[in-house]
C-alpha cells in the first residue's frame, strides 16, 4: 500500500473519529441535561470506543 492511500485512509479514521466524539459529547450533554455526565457519559464513551473500532476495521486499518 502506498503512502498516500495510507495517508488518506488514516486521515478518514481520524476525521470519522473526531466526528464521533462530537457526537458523543454533544448526546451526553443532551441527555444529562447539561450536569453531571458521570452516570451516562461512561457507556457512552464505551459505545465510541466500540464505534471508532468498528469503523476503523472498516476502512482496514486498527487491529
Amino acid at each position: 500500500m502506498s503512502i498516500k492511500r495510507q495517508a488518506a485512509q488514516w486521515t478518514k479514521y481520524i476525521v470519522g473519529a473526531v466526528i464521533m466524539l462530537i457526537v458523543t459529547l454533544a448526546l451526553t450533554d443532551y441527555l444529562s441535561g447539561g450536569e453531571d455526565v458521570a452516570g451516562i457519559g461512561l457507556p457512552l464513551l464505551f459505545v465510541f470506543i466500540l464505534a471508532a473500532k468498528a469503523y476503523g476495521n472498516y476502512l482496514g486499518i486498527g487491529s
